[in-house]
Formats: structure tokens, sequence, C-alpha cells
């Protein structure tokens, strides 16, 4: 499970968190997913589903789709930290259909993530796998690409560590974690700081509860580091709650070490009504050493209260290690209460069974997860080349054999604009081929700029081009006009002085594409006759 507080928008929250980050991350109607973030923030896990359930018509109504993603995201979170599995994969695919494929690689990847942690939830480890593999594939490809960098990639990489938790990698989810604990921004390193320590603490308690005492101890030691850090990064942004959970997660490793005196002391200022009340890990964590510590003191009342609390909690929100955690405690408590019994011993062997065969898989689903990723890589790499094959290395549009693709597919109305650049064998000859290549290129570009999101564009050759009207054919004559005057009017002075750069287009509407590409080719060819720098419709100029 995720339960840091970083998890879903990064930050401190609030006004401090909102001034250091991109404005563009976030959408105009970001104040509602701050109330929801806020809600969830307070433990109150069921407010805040129900918040973002109310704030989504809103946002999608508007077109809001910034505000929309996080509310999405922030209601599978809090689903998930409920125990809400099956509802929670709901949540995460409805925003994984928002995404489009090309769409900020850093959002698919936590959506992904949490899609993993929900499934291994609900026990489909292939499903899980199969998520957390290109979730982490599509990580590594934005931490090298533009959109590595900013909150979107630190969020990602949070998310796409927690879920490697999930699965028991706990030494891949901590050198992730890690990589992001350089920043310079106290409050980034706040963030990463608290999931690191909470990543220590659970790896720890998972070693504990397989009998594995003596390994332990590495990782609530570096736990306690991670936790001082916290303090003096909370106490360097004022900020209080973060506070709060340094000391316990510090009071849990102290005490897991054998220095009750040292967590009691912790802990003690530090119990609250709101600590305690909320399903957040730090009430659970705060409510496990409680009760260890009444059980200690001999208040046995006490200790099963708190523990009983702290189990709870973590069945309520399906954080499995904490609850047996938990119970582990618990048999502790009706040993000293009621004796030895062999009922507690074989409970024990049975539960230590079932874990240790879940940490024997642990190198099988890296295996597993690597196996994956190195596919992903692969598909990308072909991918990759076959678009190469496809695209003009001038001026980086489609060539003649994307126009090819698009004649294999199905027929139907199409419009086809010939576009080809008047006079250019003078620009070589005038202002040089360089001069030449550099025309082709802003051509390209204006060419693309004036063509809808559909509209395919290709160099078909030399100094012609093709754009390719499928979705609406009926707007081509709009197109044409635009792709024609946007030529006209460039300061093609920039690029030399005394150039000047015109086009003839040829336009054409036909039931399937090579017959349109005949027929705006003929009147690519009629425009040329009647004197270039226009366009011509097949039968007429324009």
């Amino acid at each position: 499970m995720q339960e840091g507080w970083g998890r879903v928008r990064g930050g401190l929250g609030g006004s401090t968190g909102r001034e250091l980050v991109a404005a563009s991350e976030f959408g105009p109607l970001d104040l509602l997913a701050e109330r929801v973030h806020d809600t969830y923030q307070r433990g109150d896990h069921a407010g805040a589903v129900a918040a973002a359930l109310r704030a989504l018509p809103v946002a999608i109504g508007t077109g809001d789709r910034a505000t929309t993603r996080y509310l999405r995201y922030t209601a599978a979170v809090a689903l998930q930290e409920s125990g809400r599995h099956a509802d929670a994969v709901t949540h995460v695919h409805a925003l994984l259909a928002d995404l489009d494929r090309g769409s900020d690689p850093c959002w698919r990847a936590k959506g992904l993530a949490l899609l993993a942690e929900t499934s291994l939830a609900l026990g489909e480890q292939n499903r899980a796998m199969d998520a957390l593999a290109e979730g982490s594939w599509l990580l590594g490809s934005a931490r090298g690409s533009v959109h590595g960098s900013g909150y979107n990639c630190t969020s990602a990489t949070q998310a796409v560590a927690l879920a490697l938790r999930a699965a028991f990698l706990h030494e891949h989810a901590d050198r992730l974690m890690m990589s992001l604990s350089l920043c310079d921004d106290p409050v980034n390193q706040l963030a990463v700081v608290q999931e690191a320590a909470l990543l220590r603490a659970h790896w720890g308690a998972v070693l504990d509860l397989l009998g594995r005492g003596a390994e332990t101890a590495v990782h609530y030691r570096v736990c306690i580091q991670r936790a001082l850090r916290m303090r003096r990064l909370a106490q360097e942004c004022g900020h209080e709650q973060m506070l709060v959970r340094a000391g316990v997660y510090e009071a849990w490793a102290w005490l897991r070490l054998g220095e009750p005196d040292v967590a009691a002391m912790l802990l003690r200022p530090l119990l609250t009504a709101d600590l305690l009340a909320g399903q957040t890990v730090e009430g659970l964590l705060a409510h496990l050493v409680a009760g260890d510590l009444a059980l200690r003191d001999g208040d046995l009342g006490a200790a099963r209260s708190h523990l009983d609390m702290a189990r709870g909690t973590a069945l309520r929100t399906g954080q499995d290690i904490w609850a047996a955690t938990a119970t582990a405690s618990l048999a502790g408590v009706d040993e000293v209460e009621f004796g030895q019994h062999p009922g507690i011993a074989r409970w024990q062997w049975l539960a230590r069974d079932a874990l240790q065969r879940l940490w024997r898989d642990t190198e099988e689903r890296f295996a597993a997860l690597s196996a994956r990723v190195r596919v992903r890589e692969l598909l990308a790499q072909t991918a990759a080349m076959g678009e190469a094959a496809r695209r003009d290395p001038l001026t980086g549009l489609g060539n003649r054999q994307r126009l090819l693709d698009l004649l294999d597919g199905p027929d139907g109305p199409v419009a086809v604009l010939f576009v080809d650049v008047d006079r250019f064998k003078s620009v070589n000859d005038t202002f040089s081929h360089e001069v030449g290549d550099e025309v082709l290129r802003q051509v390209a570009t204006l060419l693309a700029r004036q063509c809808r999101a559909g509209d395919v564009v290709v160099r078909y050759g030399g100094d012609e081009f093709v754009v390719v009207v499928a979705d609406d054919p009926r707007g081509a004559a709009a197109v044409a006009e635009r792709v024609h005057a946007a030529v006209r009017d460039h300061p093609w002075r920039r690029a030399a002085p005394g150039l000047a750069v015109s086009v003839s287009v040829g336009v054409a509407t036909a039931p399937d594409l090579a017959t349109a590409l005949a027929a705006a080719d003929g009147a690519l060819y009629a425009a040329k006759r009647q004197g270039r720098d226009r366009v011509v419709h097949r039968g007429g100029r324009a």
C-alpha cells in the first residue's frame, strides 16, 4: 500500500506546495482537487472519495483534464487505502482511458503503478506485473526525456517505487526512491524522505514477521536516520504534521531495536486524538508502538485496545503486513494473560510459513518483471525502427512509405492537397543547397502547423508535399488556403536576404485515396500552368 502523504500531489499541500510547482501541471479548477486532497490527507478516505466524485462532473464538464486526472487518481488512491480494491481498479481504468497513449508518460506510469498495487491486493499477479512493467518502462523513458523533471516525474517515481514495495521488491523500490533524494527543494526532499523512511519501516516489519530479526537492525537504523532528516526538513518547511510523522517512525524503529524507553519518550508527546483516530499509517504505527509499550508495562487492557485498533485499521485499509504485525503482538498479549498455548505457536508457524513462501517468490517476481520490461524495450525499439522507415530525415514528416501505408487502408471519402514549392531549383541555384534545405524544413513546419490533428502530412519527394485530409474532407479547401497564405506571409528574408517563397496547391476530393491523389496531382499542374502561387481545385482555380 502507498500510505505516504506525497503520493497524490506531492509538496506540502495548500499554498506552500502550490507555489513550488509549475502552474501548468495543475488545471484551472485545481482548488477542487486541493480540497479533495486535504480530506485524503486527514485520513478521511471515504470523505475524499465522496468529494472527488462530487467534483468530477464539474471538472469534466468544463474540459479541465488536469483536474479530472487528479480527482480520478485521488479517488482511486483513497479507495485502495480503504481496502476497496475492486472499486479502485474501476477508477484507475477510467484514469488510464482518459490518458492518450502519446500523453505525458509520467501520468500513465502513475496510473499503471496504482493498477499494479490494486491487482496485487486482489491476487491478480500477472496483471500486476504487466502494469508494473509498463509503468517502470514508461518512467525510465520519461526520465531521459523532456518529461523527466518536475512534479509529475517525482510523483510517478514515488508511485512506481511504492508499487515495487507492494510486490515485496524492497531493494529495488528503495534504490528508485533514493534516486529522488538529491533534489535541492526541501519540500520535495521531505516528500521523498518520508516515503523512504516508511519503506524501511515496512521492510524491517516483514523481516521481523519472518523470524529474521538479526537482519532487521540495519533497516530500522536507516529508518531512524531518515526520520531525523524528515524532522530537520519539516522544521525548515514549518510543517507540523510531518514533524509528528517523523517522531512516530523514529519511535517505531527504536522500539523494534529494543529501546522501549526511547520509543516512549518520542511517542508520548505525539499521542493526540487526531493522530490515533484517522486511517493514516502514522496513526496505525502509533497504536502499534503504544500497544507494545503498554504490554511491557503490564497494562494488558491498554495493550489490547491499542493493538486491536491497529489491526482493525490495517485490515480495513488492506495493509496486510501491519495487520500481521498487530496480530503477532496481540498473540503476545494473549500469552502473557492466558499462558503459553500450542494454538498460538501453530498460528505463528502457519502465518510465518505463508509469508516465507511469499518472500521466496520475490526473486521470481523480479525476474518476471525484468523480462516484461525487456520485452517492452524491444517492442519500443522495433516501433522506433518502423517509424524511422516511414519518416523523412530532412523535414521530420512522413515519407512515401507512410503514404503507401495509407493506400493499403480502407477506402472512404478523402481529400488530398498536393503542395509544390514554386521555382525551388532557382532557390538552390541562387542561395545554395543549404538554404534550399532550410526552405523545405520551414515549409514542412508551416504545413504541420496549418493542418489539423487528424491530417497526415508527408514529403512526397523533392520539393513536393502531400496532405491527406480524411476526418473531414470538406475542410480541405480551408486547409489549402491557410497553407498557401502561411507560406506566402512567412518572413523568408530571415533565412536569406532577398529570399521569397511561394507554393502552388492542388486540392481534390474523391471516394478513395488513390483517386484523390491522382486528381490533386492534376489540380497542382493546373495551378502551375496558371502562373503558380495559387490554390486550384480539381476543375479550376479556387
